[in-house]
């Protein structure tokens, strides 16, 4: 900006023009409200603490309503959700490898052990194909 300015004349002299007129307004007082501002202030607060009090609307009810259904939603979210995630996992593909790979990896240890546990396993994963 300083660059710009030594080079353009016209912002120069903007920009002197500026500084004088911040100068001039630095160096004068604020104008004095005159005396019927003051008063038509006043008086409009007088008016205004005197007038009867306005009945505010009742949202009271409005408000315990959206609290209820808030709580409602949550409760029927937290009963509905563990179960979804639970469905969802079961018969999510990519936990049908782990539960092979897991099956597979239990069957190496202990072979003699197995008794039908892949069946066991596959239904509780609902893989039917695997009957």
């Amino acid at each position: 900006m300083e660059a710009h300015q030594a080079a353009c004349a016209h912002c120069r002299i903007r920009l002197s023009e500026t500084a004088t007129l911040k100068g001039w307004l630095g160096a004068t007082e604020p104008p004095a409200a005159p005396p019927q501002v003051w008063n038509a202030a006043l008086a409009a607060v007088r008016a205004e603490a005197s007038a009867p009090q306005r009945r505010v609307p009742s949202l009271r009810r409005w408000q315990w309503a959206a609290g209820w259904a808030t709580a409602i939603a949550a409760v029927a979210l937290a009963c509905v959700a563990p179960e979804r995630i639970q469905e969802w996992r079961d018969t999510n593909p990519g936990n049908t490898s782990h539960v092979i790979r897991w099956h597979a990896s239990y069957a190496a240890r202990w072979p003699l052990a197995d008794h039908e546990q892949m069946h066991v396993v596959a239904m509780r994963v609902r893989l039917p194909d695997l009957d």
